[in-house]
C-alpha cells in the first residue's frame, strides 16, 4: 500500500475505521437485543464471559463471507493443486463455523440459565475524533523523533 501514497493509505486508514464503526455498533445492537430478551445480568466474576454474543455472530458473519467467496472462486480455479488448497480453506473455514456455532448455541442455553452473563461493551474510538487529531500527529512525531535517537 506505501507504493500508493500516504494519501490512499489514509484514506483507506479512515474507510476501515468507518466500517469498524459500524461493525461495533451492530454488535452493540445484537448484545442490546439478546440483553433484553434473555434478561442477562451480571453475576459473580468467575462466569463473566468477555466474548459477547454479538463477537461471536460478527465472526460467524466474517466466516460465512469467507466462505462465499470460496465457493465463488472454486469453480473458476484451473490449476490442480490451488484448486485443492482452496477446497482445504473450505474445509477449515466449515470445521470453525460448526465448532463456533456450537459454542454460540452452548452460550446462549448457558445465559438462559444464568450461567454466565457478558456485558455490552461500549466501543472507545480516538482515531476518528477529529478534536484530537493534531494531537495524534505529535504523539508520532515523537515516536519517530525517539526510534531516530536510539
Amino acid at each position: 500500500m506505501a507504493e500508493l501514497g500516504p494519501e490512499h493509505v489514509a484514506t483507506t486508514k479512515q474507510e476501515i475505521d468507518k466500517n469498524n464503526q459500524i461493525r461495533n455498533d451492530l454488535i452493540r445492537k445484537i448484545d442490546i437485543e439478546i440483553t433484553d430478551q434473555i434478561g442477562v445480568s451480571p453475576g459473580p466474576r468467575e462466569r463473566f464471559c468477555c466474548e459477547s454474543p454479538g463477537m461471536i455472530i460478527d465472526r460467524l458473519a466474517i466466516l460465512f463471507i469467507k466462505l462465499s467467496v470460496i465457493r465463488d472462486l472454486l469453480p473458476m480455479i484451473k490449476e490442480k493443486s490451488l484448486k485443492e488448497e482452496y477446497k482445504g480453506k473450505e474445509n477449515i473455514i466449515l470445521k470453525q463455523i460448526d465448532h463456533i456455532g456450537n459454542f454460540l448455541d452452548s452460550y446462549f442455553t448457558r445465559l438462559t440459565h444464568k450461567e454466565v452473563f457478558f456485558e455490552i461493551q461500549q466501543a472507545v474510538k480516538i482515531y476518528n475524533d477529529k478534536r484530537i487529531r493534531e494531537y495524534i500527529k505529535i504523539l508520532k512525531k515523537k515516536g519517530t523523533q525517539r526510534k531516530n535517537s536510539i
